[in-house]
């Protein structure tokens, strides 16, 4: 894929311009991405076009699946979950491993989980 794929490049009175070619980022993905389906989603972090993927996404090249910023797990510094959850606040230092790092964060905190009871959030095995 070119650059052209998702930027305009213009050129006037010699001063380039480069912008993308949708209206938002989220709105940008889903030019390539609308035939996402919930069967296909099932295990990811968030549907496509959420308006903060670039925290975790990188839309240019990546060496780690899903073309994201740092791998999902690993030990603390490398660890893409840990960049903004905290060790032993928002993810268990011990007693579990957490879900997300398999299975993706939205596996327990979705909208439809954070309707049902105000979503306490258990983490299974957590001390």
């Amino acid at each position: 894929m070119g650059c052209n794929v998702c930027h305009e490049v213009r050129v006037s009175r010699g001063v380039t311009r480069v912008k993308l070619i949708a209206t938002s980022p989220a709105s940008l993905c889903l030019t390539c991405h609308s035939d996402k389906n919930a069967a296909a989603l099932k295990g990811t972090v968030h549907s496509p076009g959420v308006s903060d993927y670039l925290k975790c996404h990188d839309p240019h090249t990546s060496d780690n699946k899903f073309q994201l910023l740092k791998p999902p797990s690993g030990d603390e510094k490398s660890n893409l979950c840990l960049k903004c959850h905290r060790i032993g606040v928002d993810v268990p230092e011990k007693g579990c491993r957490h879900l997300a790092l398999d299975r993706g964060c939205h596996t327990c905190h979705n909208e439809q989980a954070q309707k049902i009871e105000s979503a306490k959030i258990q983490h299974p095995g957590a001390i």
